[in-house]
C-alpha cells in the first residue's frame, strides 16, 4: 500500500512537472472538468513525443537511402552525416494546448534546432588531411 502511494505521488508530480512547461487554455463556453483535461494532456504529451520521433527516425531513413543512392560519393555521404547528427539533436517542446471542446484542442510547439558549426567541422577535416 505504501508502495503504491509513493508511485502515485511520483507520478503526479511528474505529471506536474511536465505540464509546467506548457500553457493551458480552455475555451469559456467549454464544459471539461480538470481531471479530464489533466488526462488528455497525458496523452497528447504521448502521442506528441511518438509523433516526434517516428518523424525523426523517418527523416534519418530517408537521408540514408539518398546517401545508398549516390553509392560512394563522399560528399553525399559526409552532409548526409550531418544532417542526419543535426536531426538527432532537435528538440521539439509543446508549448501550449488549447481546447476548443472537450474532444478537440489545438497544440503549439516549439522546434529547437541545434547550432551548427562548420568551422569545428572543417578544423577536424584540417586535422586530418595533416597527418
Amino acid at each position: 500500500m505504501r508502495m503504491k502511494k509513493m508511485l502515485m505521488l511520483f507520478l503526479l508530480t511528474a505529471s506536474l512537472g511536465f505540464s509546467a512547461n506548457y500553457k493551458v487554455e480552455v475555451k469559456p463556453n467549454v464544459k471539461i472538468q480538470q481531471s479530464e483535461i489533466e488526462k488528455n494532456n497525458l496523452e497528447i504529451e504521448k502521442v506528441f513525443l511518438e509523433n516526434t520521433k517516428r518523424d525523426t527516425l523517418e527523416g534519418i531513413k530517408e537521408v540514408d537511402n539518398q546517401i545508398a543512392e549516390q553509392k560512394d560519393e563522399l560528399g553525399a555521404r559526409f552532409f548526409g552525416e550531418i544532417l542526419k547528427e543535426y536531426m538527432r539533436n532537435m528538440e521539439y517542446r509543446i508549448k501550449e494546448i488549447n481546447y476548443n471542446s472537450s474532444s478537440s484542442a489545438d497544440l503549439k510547439f516549439v522546434l529547437k534546432a541545434p547550432k551548427l558549426n562548420f568551422n569545428s567541422l572543417l578544423e577536424v577535416e584540417d586535422q586530418e588531411k595533416n597527418k
